[in-house]
């Protein structure tokens, strides 16, 4: 393959431009890559591919101590659609970046929005989630959060986004976003759409351990309490009850593994005792055989003495 080939399969596939594809070089063996990255590296297909890393997808699979680059390429794919979709629940409520998407509030009123500026829109939060033109924007994911301090109410409760941490903010036309009426109130940020309370992979491994235990006595309402809490719940249900299951699998075969190893020491024990049994019949024909023996002796001496006092004997010798 060369490097023509390469650019007529991206023009094949309609890649898109913040994806690097490239040839390997000579003695080049792509094992790791930057920490928001993903390579993609096969023998048959001599190419190396980069995506941007969902900052969620990359704790998850540094939980479970996994690579994504071992996914199929539908694997792979499912992954990150159930991160945008799972981004977009967890919202809760119109951001920008959605135009066009109808939503529903919690009293039943369909809330539907212009379709202008969708295509543009949502280009724009493509590149700001999962990278950009820019390799240096690739390195760090874009965060997306509403500052609840610049909020004001005026009847339609428009919002505007101030960027949080330097990342791009996402404008769409005015009036095109409309939120529902059950915002939350200032500085809750329980339904934020930054992801800045579960950075640290060792309180998502923790939190994934409580579920897992209250999935064992049978409920997840006690999850919830921290803020951080609830921006993961909905996944670490999901999680929660594939790891129950999971242990349900291990105890299924420890219970196999011990039937086994009982039949094993019954059958151990069957032996022996046949083995037992066995030695006991040989050593008792083996006292029968003495026996015979020796009644056999008894009787050929009785049988000379005999001999010896009948009266043919007593000719024989005279």
């Amino acid at each position: 393959m060369i490097q023509g080939e390469l650019n007529r399969l991206r023009e094949s596939y309609s890649f898109p431009a913040g994806i690097q594809i490239r040839l390997p070089k000579v003695d080049e063996t792509i094992m790791s890559t930057r920490q928001s990255e993903v390579a993609f590296n096969e023998a048959a297909f001599q190419a190396g591919l980069r995506l941007p890393i969902h900052p969620t997808i990359r704790r998850i699979s540094y939980y479970y101590n996994t690579c994504l680059a071992q996914q199929a390429p539908n694997g792979w794919r499912s992954v990150v659609c159930t991160g945008v979709l799972w981004r977009f629940h967890k919202q809760g409520r119109r951001r920008p970046g959605s135009e066009g998407i109808p939503g529903m509030s919690r009293v039943g009123r369909r809330n539907s929005s212009s379709s202008r500026g969708t295509s543009r829109s949502a280009s724009k939060c493509y590149s700001g989630c999962w990278g950009s033109k820019n390799p240096e924007v690739m390195e760090h994911p874009r965060s997306f959060a509403l500052d609840s301090k610049q909020m004001a109410s005026n009847g339609r409760d428009n919002v505007e986004d101030k960027p949080v941490g330097g990342a791009t903010p996402i404008m769409g036309d005015e009036g095109e976003s409309h939120h529902s009426r059950d915002d939350p109130p200032r500085g809750d940020h329980s339904r934020d759409g930054s992801v800045e309370y579960t950075e640290n992979p060792s309180a998502v491994e923790k939190l994934l351990e409580e579920v897992i235990s209250l999935a064992d006595m049978g409920g997840y309402g006690k999850i919830g309490s921290r803020p951080g809490d609830r921006k993961v719940l909905p996944l670490c249900r999901l999680v929660g009850s594939e790891m129950a299951h999971t242990q349900w699998l291990a105890k299924e075969l420890k219970r196999q593994v011990a039937e086994l190893k009982s039949r094993e020491q019954h059958a151990i024990e069957k032996i022996r005792w046949m083995k037992e049994d066995r030695d006991a019949i040989v050593e008792r024909l083996e006292k029968e055989v003495i026996e015979l023996k020796e009644k056999e002796t008894l009787a050929k001496k009785s049988a000379i003495e005999e001999y010896k006092f009948s009266y043919v004997f007593q000719e024989v010798v005279e």
